[in-house]
C-alpha cells in the first residue's frame, strides 16, 4: 500500500514491463526520495549518482532527441 514513506506502491507494473515499454536494458525509477534500479544491477552506484544529480537539478522540461520526434508532416 502506498504511503508518504513508501510511494513505490503506486507502481502496478513489473520492472520487465517498464523496461520493455521504453525498449531499455536497464533504468532507474525515482519516486520522491526513493529510487529503484530496474534491470541488471552491474553499475548500481553510478546509476544512483546520475539519478540523484537529475533529481537535484529539478528539470521542468525534457527535450526529446530528434530521433523521437514525429515527422514534420505529423506536427
Amino acid at each position: 500500500m502506498p504511503s508518504d514513506r513508501h510511494p513505490s506502491g503506486y507502481i502496478i507494473s513489473n520492472a520487465d514491463d517498464l523496461l520493455e515499454l521504453f525498449d531499455a536494458d536497464y533504468g532507474v525509477l525515482v519516486i520522491g526520495e526513493g529510487a529503484k534500479i530496474l534491470g541488471p544491477n552491474e553499475h548500481g552506484q553510478e546509476i544512483l549518482v546520475v539519478a540523484e544529480y537529475l533529481r537535484l537539478k529539478c528539470f521542468t522540461y525534457a527535450h526529446p532527441p530528434p530521433s523521437h520526434l514525429p515527422p514534420l508532416s505529423d506536427r
